[in-house]
């Protein structure tokens, strides 16, 4: 995005300029990740949207499904697929008509042989693809185009579209709609509606799979990409169906080539303008830091992991930054008041290690810190010898002079040493009277052998 805003006046036209210009602002102004939270909803500005019928928009940030093809294309190819239902409207019109038993002959036309339609009208009209597919959805919605095939299109959907409007289910929407070609705006709010339920059903099943919708785009949506998860036949087929199953509308799903600018390519080598650190940098001053240090959200805090004492300590994430200020980027200034201090970036991250508890015991949970389990005898240079083995026994015996006591004593402690983990779910009590040596063993085994673990 930095290239781009630095290569605008070359590479972009006066609106996409107009849009990466909302973009830089609507984004934060520090930190290596860069957010936005949006919020999709219907329309606010029209009757009929607030009342909950259309396509969904973007607020709260400025949202990606505004820029141009290319330049959305631009700045997300390297982190997103593109799924797209193909040939959307008419496809959603066609199946209405055939729910309705109305026969709609050029829409079905144009779905079947969309192709060699759009070839036709760009060898009749000099225009582009694009231009082509435009002027299809223009004259759906009451537009005018100055061709034969266009002229019989229009007629026979706007027909249809008068049918829809007077059945019950779509009355209220109809009286919403502007007085000014009403027939074509009710229609372009009715399917828009289908599309947003298509949409919804698509972004359903692929959060129940474990992949992460983060922009919607009307009639499609890009969709974070999975190391070792591409994007199958198999999936684009079960995604129509998840759709099938919950609209009734059976629609082919593709995926489109996210191509955008060429001469622009992500690099992390590319410096940070927000910060003036490189991402290079930034992630391997990570590495070093997350080795023992984590955030805890649950309490707003840092915590590390001191290896000498074996504990875990915290502090408030407004403390950290004086805390692991040793933790810093040198100020090509030479100067150590502009050195810039990496814990406040480390902060701002989304992908920084998160803790939300501790253990000793062996874990598979990914955000759960397990601190090593040190057992003072581990770290004792003694040296085990026979004579130590035979008054450690002697010393035994005479606490515990019968052999079948003794033998779970010391299968208890044993236990203890070789399976730390496990509960024994039995406790050993020593009776007797005052110096037969109850507090030496426990001294010995608790501190000596255990330690404060």
């Amino acid at each position: 995005m930095s290239e781009l805003w630095a290569r605008r006046d070359e590479l972009l036209g006066a609106e996409e300029i107009n849009k990466l210009n909302k973009l830089f602002r609507a984004k934060k102004t520090t930190g290596i990740y860069q957010t936005q939270e949006i919020t999709y909803k219907t329309s606010s500005r029209s009757a009929a949207g607030r009342k909950g019928y259309g396509r969904l928009y973007g607020y709260g940030g400025f949202s990606l499904e505004r820029l141009n093809a290319d330049l959305r294309a631009t700045l997300c190819r390297d982190n997103y697929h593109d799924l797209d239902i193909a040939n959307c409207q008419p496809t959603l019109l066609l199946a209405m008509a055939n729910r309705a038993g109305c026969r709609l002959d050029c829409v079905q036309m144009y779905v079947d042989n969309r192709e060699e339609i759009l070839a036709a009208l760009m060898g009749r009209h000099e225009c582009s693809r694009g231009e082509a597919k435009d002027m299809v959805i223009k004259v759906m919605y009451g537009g005018r185009v100055d061709d034969p095939f266009l002229r019989d299109l229009a007629t026979e959907v706007q027909r249809f579209a008068g049918a829809l409007a007077v059945r019950e289910e779509w009355t209220e929407l109809f009286s919403l709609t502007p007085a000014e070609n009403k027939i074509g705006c009710f229609l372009s709010e009715l399917l828009q509606t289908e599309e947003r339920h298509c949409l919804l059903a698509m972004d359903r099943y692929m959060t129940e799979h474990g992949w992460s919708v983060d922009v919607l785009a009307y009639d499609g949506f890009m969709v974070q990409r999975r190391e070792g998860f591409p994007i199958t036949p198999t999936l684009l087929e079960n995604l129509s169906t998840a759709v099938f199953n919950d609209t009734g509308y059976k629609v082919s799903i593709i995926e489109k080539e996210m191509s955008g600018i060429e001469e622009i390519t992500a690099t992390p080598e590319i410096v940070e303008y927000a910060t003036g650190v490189s991402m290079v940098d930034y992630q391997t001053m990570k590495a070093r830091f997350e080795e023992n240090h984590f955030y805890i959200p649950d309490d707003s805090k840092v915590g590390w992991y001191d290896p000498e004492r074996n504990k875990v300590s915290t502090c408030s994430k407004t403390d950290a930054p004086i805390n692991f200020s040793e933790y810093y980027f040198p100020s090509p200034t030479g100067k150590a008041v502009d050195n810039i201090l990496f814990v406040p970036l480390w902060l701002k991250d989304k992908e920084k290690r998160i803790v939300h508890g501790y253990t000793m015991g062996p874990t598979d949970e990914p955000h759960t810190f397990q601190i090593p389990f040190k057992p003072s005898w581990s770290a004792k240079e003694v040296e085990p010898s026979a004579e130590a083995v035979a008054v450690f026994n002697d010393f035994l015996t005479k606490l515990v002079p019968q052999d079948d006591l003794r033998g779970l004593l010391i299968e208890w402690m044993a236990h203890i040493i070789q399976k730390p983990f496990e509960n024994s779910k039995t406790c050993m009590v020593l009776a007797g009277g005052k110096g037969c040596g109850k507090d030496t063993l426990g001294d010995f085994f608790g501190s000596w052998v255990l330690g404060k673990n």
